[in-house]
């Protein structure tokens, strides 16, 4: 019953933040965007909480992450397809939620979204730019091994 009505209050939500132009629905993504400026003034106020904006982008990296890691299974079934858009979709986000993940060594997440990252990348054709992700991978661990003394 909780669940049914917080589904119900999010939706009544969203529809009042479009009605109010903060926000639009895009349906060929099935995502709602929020108008440039007002994110950009939202991320300048939150600047001025830096331990709020920690756990912003903490929550961030983890839902993008867990959105890779849900999808992994999808790319070897009829799914890739759909697959495919849903990542292309969030692609964006999915790169700052992956960057912020190697740069706080959350290793255990990375790990677990790897294989869809790579997916993705293989069926857009953008093999250099997973190189560049996995080289991203070897230089940060490398930095580690040489602070710690061991290779």
């Amino acid at each position: 019953m909780r669940d049914l009505a917080h589904q119900q209050f999010l939706t009544h939500l969203l529809a009042l933040l479009v009605r109010k132009s903060l926000l639009s629905y895009d349906a060929d993504s099935d995502r709602y965007r929020l108008h440039e400026l007002l994110r950009q003034f939202g991320a300048e106020k939150l600047a001025y909480f830096p331990d709020l904006l920690a756990r912003v982008r903490e929550r961030h990296s983890a839902y993008y992450c867990a959105f890779l890691r849900e999808r992994a299974e999808d790319w070897y079934t009829g799914r890739q397809i759909e697959t495919l858009q849903e990542v292309e979709n969030a692609a964006a986000d999915t790169r700052q939620a992956w960057q912020w993940a190697l740069d706080h060594e959350k290793w255990t997440r990375l790990a677990a979204a790897i294989d869809s990252w790579r997916h993705y990348h293989r069926w857009r054709l953008h093999v250099v730019q997973f190189e560049d992700v996995c080289r991203a991978i070897v230089t940060k661990t490398e930095k580690i091994s040489g602070a710690e003394g061991t290779v």
